[in-house]
């Protein structure tokens, strides 16, 4: 009330505030008025603590505070300021020239050790949250340096081998200049002194190129474009003062470098070699270093000259006086090819953004309307895999479909345009006729054909080295912003597949496994140490002289060369030289860097394998790599030798019984006089190098829950040399006596159906058979095996093969099936039902088997007429029978035999092998057959292997197109598919077109081909012509087949026993190619890429001891041995040497380098 009644007087809007009344504020006391500010002063003390005040040069008030605690006064003090500023400014001009380099150092620190508070890290397990965690990084501190170039020029930039690493820069400095490297003032020098012979050697390389365009120019009255474009005029005299100017401007910086090089000379410091031998060494390094850009010139310089020959065509074609109608007409074939040659560049961006993986947008707006992500399970584990799998499969494959229709448009325009200008081109030949004289119109027509095609080829070219290349870099710079982003995209290159919820696994990782089990790191022995080296090149050299002594020691004719010859010394020698040049060597720092960074990934995934508990295999068909649990392959194994019963577990190592049992064996069959000297030599183990056999299962991806396939690896094994020894004496008389019931290869089946069809065979109503063995190799019955083996044997007459009886014969067959044990898991396994699969004897075996099943249940029972063949457990045969006839016979068949059980399949339109047939109203088409499962995977172009095995990879893709092709229309799909398949692999699409090219014209005569862009086939008589051509030619497997057939000779004698005389066979198989390469020797040496010409100096080597010799008609023969690749290297299938190895000697407990 006392409030209301003082403040009567008020304004209005005071009216306001007192109509609607704010909470007044609490009345406060003094004292809390004085509590409240000794908080506040409290506060700002905390604050004005907190804050960090700046105390200038520390080290120089230290170093006041010292000089005051002597004594000195405020003038002395400075004085010795000034003095010690004086030495550090002359230190600084004195070592000018070497410090354009920073090297900072950061050593580990020293920490003693306490006893840390923080938890320890868990065991990780194998289950899905484990796998979700990150996985922690190891840092290891090491003296990292890191150099900061300070470069004088300008106008120069670092080229990226003096950027980037320089640990590994000064690594290959200490190979090259064979010195070390240890001081900071070294490593400055050389590193500014490279940077000089660097500039040096790029402004040589411009003056020349300059040089050149400055005197062809003058010549020819045409500068090249980039000339016009950097003197932004056409005008020949203004172009030409612009390369004048600067020629002169790159003499003066070459001076000016020559200069800076003889002035740096003086600082060198004494521990390095003299400057001369230094300089030669360095610019040896720099040449190797920028070998690209001298590349670069020359390719720069060619296009330029490829300009000046344009040039000269097009005078030639102008000193003819052209009718309109002429002029027209060539003005229209010139605009059709441009048109084309867009067109092609168009389709080159398209290959471009395959092989980088990273499609047009889209492509990637399909997914979800493809394969729409509406259910997720969520219950167990197997069938999240399974459906993700399946979508991301799915996806895959519609955006190849959509990738093929894409180019088959591409392909179709260029043909339009192609029919175009080929109309025109007639159009164009009438009127020169009509409107020239005869000789005339011939060099005119010619004249006017040279130029346009020259022009093509050079835009062609200009497209492939200079367009392409920078929408290439564009691209990956728009793809590293894509890699940013977290969304999973579905590519469609060849992915590994991971039978895993979650994975550990980075995507560079993912993407380097990817490239398939076959690819082989480039350059691993460049990372090796130089002891590692040597050792290396001794090992070579030793081998390979070896094998060389051993054949000029065995020699008859002309004479042998004894073993004491000094000529073997002087050879070793070179080749010992050249061995170390070429090994020591250092890599281009690019290469160097890209072999660490490899070899880094590898490690880091075979960290990870071993760690999470992973295993990884090369899967059954598709030619990928998978990986799963290492759980999965100790269960579905155990599950598998269940169902099968054919293996029994063993109690103890059977080494030693088996090594017993198999010597005892041979050496009684040679006491009963069965066998002979030679022949137990041949069979024997050696126990030092034999071993124990070993299993290990393949994943079959493409089939449910992804079960596996047992393989036996016997190369070691105690019977692997009798297998050797009875499938060599085997074989031959398969092949021999059983050719008309097999078939070899798909080629071989379309010739049985080209002859089935000319006999008449073939109608409407024909179905064609198909049906395979379950578990051939596994559920074979070893001693019915063998009694049909007698059986055959004795049905072909051949009681005697190379002096061995059938009883004999069946004995060691006996051998090889009973003593086939094996490691698995730790534990050791006896094969008690068929054979191993792996072993050479259990697959010839098994086709005799298979031939004494199919005479008693099918041959019979099919017309004579029919054609039926076989291709080890894979049957194929035709039938004019109604379906459900065949249908009986296939269920007799089926429960013929407990042990063989088929899966077979009826119709008019299957696939048998690696070829689809369709019966089309009595019209037989086919066409290559890719399975479900195969992926479009071959061997990657980034993998170190030798030149000719990427030329093979695509000449045996296209021979199998053509060859199984009935029209020419299919034979394009399937070439298309190809196309993409090796730009799936990292082909790139001027090889792809080379070598296409190369295959057309090797086998076509037409002079189309050779003119045109792209590499097609669009005459269909031209197809059928090439694909006579090669039907006529035997495949490589008919080949080996019919050469070991012919190794077979049958010798009839008769035989008195008593009175009676019986008839005895005798059969020699002889050795293939015995006398082929009697004047051949055999060396190997390990391929990789840097070796390139290995073999050409290698043979100059050994030409320059024995060409003008009696020996110059020996015959040396450098074979390549490739080097581990990553299947070798991170599926790690063998188990540790103690179980496998010879018991009685003790073995370390390791495992192999894989």
């Amino acid at each position: 009330m006392n409030i209301q009644q003082k403040n009567t007087t008020v304004s209005s809007s005071q009216q306001f505030s007192v109509n609607n009344p704010r909470p007044l504020p609490p009345m406060i006391t003094t004292d809390q008025q004085q509590q409240q500010q000794q908080q506040r002063e409290k506060s700002s003390k905390k604050k004005r603590r907190t804050t960090k005040r700046c105390h200038g040069n520390q080290k120089l008030r230290r170093f006041k505070k010292k000089c005051v605690k002597q004594g000195l006064n405020r003038e002395e003090i400075q004085k010795r300021i000034d003095e010690y500023n004086c030495k550090k400014n002359a230190n600084q001009v004195s070592n000018e020239g070497t410090e354009q380099m920073e090297v900072t150092t950061t050593t580990k620190n020293k920490e003693t050790k306490r006893k840390s508070n923080k938890r320890k890290r868990m065991s990780t397990s194998i289950s899905l949250r484990s796998i979700t965690q990150p996985v922690p990084k190891k840092i290891k501190r090491k003296n990292v340096s890191t150099i900061n170039p300070m470069s004088k020029q300008t106008n120069y930039q670092l080229p990226k081998y003096l950027k980037k690493s320089p640990n590994v820069l000064f690594q290959s400095l200490r190979l090259q200049l064979d010195q070390k490297l240890n001081t900071k003032v070294q490593q400055r020098f050389l590193h500014y002194r490279l940077q000089l012979i660097d500039q040096q050697h790029r402004l040589n390389l411009h003056q020349n190129l300059w040089q050149s365009y400055c005197t062809l120019g003058c010549e020819q009255q045409i500068w090249p474009n980039q000339v016009y474009k950097l003197a932004k005029t056409n005008q020949h005299e203004l172009c030409q003062d612009f390369v004048s100017n600067r020629l002169i401007e790159f003499n003066q910086q070459f001076a000016q470098c020559t200069t800076e090089l003889l002035t740096q000379s003086q600082s060198c410091p004494s521990k390095l070699l003299p400057i001369d031998e230094l300089d030669k060494k360095l610019k040896e390094f720099v040449h190797l270093q920028q070998k690209y850009l001298s590349n670069k010139m020359n390719s720069q310089l060619n296009r330029y000259k490829d300009m000046i020959e344009e040039n000269k065509l097009y005078q030639v074609v102008s000193t003819y006086i052209l009718a309109n109608t002429q002029r027209e007409a060539m003005d229209r074939l010139i605009q059709l090819r441009q048109t084309q040659l867009e067109g092609f560049e168009e389709l080159l961006k398209l290959e471009a953004q395959i092989s980088i993986e990273f499609l047009p947008k889209h492509f990637d707006h399909l997914e979800n309307f493809i394969a729409p992500q509406f259910y997720l399970p969520v219950i167990k584990n197997d069938p999240i895999i399974e459906y993700k799998q399946q979508r991301y499969k799915i996806i895959q494959e519609a955006k190849r479909t959509w990738l093929n229709i894409f180019v088959d448009a591409c392909e179709i325009q260029y043909q339009d345009y192609e029919h175009q200008y080929q109309e025109e081109l007639k159009k164009f030949q009438m009127i020169c006729v009509n409107d020239s004289q005869t000789n005339e119109y011939i060099t005119l027509f010619t004249s006017c054909i040279n130029y346009i095609n020259h022009r093509t080829n050079r835009i062609k070219r200009e497209i492939y080295a200079e367009k392409i290349p920078v929408y290439r870099r564009k691209l990956l710079r728009h793809c590293q912003r894509h890699l940013k982003s977290k969304k999973e995209i579905v590519n469609v290159r060849p992915k590994i597949i991971l039978d895993l919820i979650r994975h550990p696994f980075t995507s560079n990782e993912l993407d380097y496994l990817s490239r398939g089990p076959n690819y082989i790191r480039p350059n691993q022995s460049a990372l090796r140490s130089y002891k590692q080296r040597q050792k290396q090149i001794n090992t070579e050299l030793d081998t390979n002289m070896n094998r060389i002594k051993k054949y000029m020691n065995n020699l008859k004719d002309p004479g042998n060369l004894p073993l004491t010859s000094p000529l073997y010394k002087m050879y070793s020698d070179r080749l010992r030289t050249y061995f170390l040049q070429r090994y020591m060597t250092p890599l281009p720092l690019i290469d160097q860097l890209r072999a660490r960074r490899e070899l880094k990934l590898v490690k880091s995934i075979q960290r990870k394998l071993k760690k999470y508990k992973l295993i990884l295999r090369e899967t059954d068909k598709s030619s990928v790599f998978h990986i799963g649990y290492a759980i999965d392959y100790k269960q579905k194994p155990t599950k598998y030798r269940q169902d099968t019963g054919a293996y029994e577990e063993l109690n103890v190592n059977p080494f030693n019984e088996t090594i017993y049992n198999v010597t005892h064996a041979l050496n009684q069959l040679k006491t009963m006089s069965k066998i002979v000297e030679h022949q137990r030599m041949k069979m024997v183990p050696v126990r030092e190098k034999t071993q124990l056999a070993y299993m290990y299962f393949l994943p079959k991806s493409h089939k449910k829950e992804t079960p596996l396939r047992p393989i036996i690896n016997t190369i070691h094994a105690a019977t692997t040399k009798i297998s050797k020894f009875l499938d060599q004496l085997i074989r031959p008389l398969f092949d021999r006596f059983v050719h008309q019931t097999r078939i070899i290869d798909g080629l071989d089946l379309l010739n049985k159906l080209k002859h089935y069809i000319q006999n008449g065979h073939l109608k409407s109503t024909t179905f064609f058979v198909t049906f395979d063995i379950t578990n051939l190799y596994t559920m074979l019955p070893q001693e019915e095996s063998l009694k049909i083996l007698g059986e055959f044997l004795q049905e072909h007459h051949c009681d005697r093969v190379n002096e061995i009886s059938i009883d004999t014969i069946i004995e060691l067959g006996r051998i090889v099936l009973q003593a086939n044990v094996f490691v698995y898991g730790n534990k050791f396994y006896r094969q008690i039902i068929g054979g191993a699969m792996g072993s050479a004897f259990t697959l010839t075996l098994a086709n005799i088997f298979m031939w004494k099943w199919e005479k008693q249940t099918l041959l019979s029972k099919l017309p004579t007429h029919e054609i039926y063949g076989r291709y080890i457990d894979d049957v194929f045969f035709t039938s004019n029978d109604s379906e459900e006839n065949i249908k009986r016979i296939l269920e007799k068949a089926n429960q013929f035999h407990p042990n063989i059980k088929l899966e077979y399949h009826i119709g008019q339109n299957l696939p048998f092998l690696d070829i689809n047939l369709h019966n089309n109203n009595g019209q037989l088409l086919s066409s290559v057959y890719h399975k479900s499962a195969a992926e479009p995977a071959v061997l990657s172009f980034l993998s170190d292997h030798p030149r000719h095995v990427f030329r093979n990879v695509i000449q045996t893709a296209l021979m199998r197109a053509i060859r199984y092709s009935s029209t020419l229309e299919v034979f394009n799909i399937e070439r298309r598919t190809i196309r993409l398949m090796l730009l799936y692999n990292s082909y790139p699409s001027t090889y792809i077109n080379e070598q296409f090219q190369r295959f057309f014209m090797k086998y076509t005569s037409s002079s189309s081909s050779s003119q045109s862009l792209l590499p097609l086939i669009t005459n269909e008589q031209e197809f059928f012509g090439l694909r006579e051509k090669l039907f006529a030619q035997p495949s490589i497997k008919q080949i080996q087949m019919t050469k070991s057939a012919n190794t077979v000779e049958i010798i009839s004698n008769v035989q008195q026993n008593g009175q009676t005389t019986i008839p005895i066979t005798k059969i020699i198989v002889k050795r293939k190619n015995i006398d082929k390469f009697i004047n051949n020797i055999f060396i190997h040496c390990v391929h990789e890429s840097r070796f390139h010409g290995l073999q050409r100096h290698i043979h100059e080597i050994h030409d320059s001891f024995f060409k003008n010799t009696d020996y110059r008609n020996i015959r040396l023969i450098v074979g390549h041995r490739n080097n581990p690749n990553l299947n070798f290297q991170l599926s790690r299938k063998r188990p540790r040497s103690s179980l496998l190895k010879d018991p009685s000697k003790k073995c370390r407990y390791t495992y192999s380098n894989l």
